[in-house]
């Protein structure tokens, strides 16, 4: 079954490297993966200076990786 948060139409909130984000559902009906959240991380990708750590809810986590109502994401 999928998961949606009931009378959200699809929103989801999470925790962003400690700030609260809410995601509001993809016109195609597509879930939010990690790698949908790097834009909101304010890193600057094209002068990166050392490896990026990704994280949901304390576990190492991966690009495809989709995410859901609640998850704390660490992206630094």
């Amino acid at each position: 079954p999928a998961e949606t948060p009931s009378g959200d139409a699809g929103q989801i909130r999470v925790t962003l490297n400690g700030e609260k984000l809410m995601l509001f559902g993809k016109p195609n009906g597509d879930p939010y993966y990690l790698m949908d959240l790097l834009k909101f991380s304010e890193l600057d990708f094209q002068n990166l200076d050392k490896p990026v750590e990704l994280r949901v809810n304390g576990e190492p986590g991966q690009f495809q990786e989709v995410i859901k109502d609640g998850d704390r994401v660490e992206i630094v």
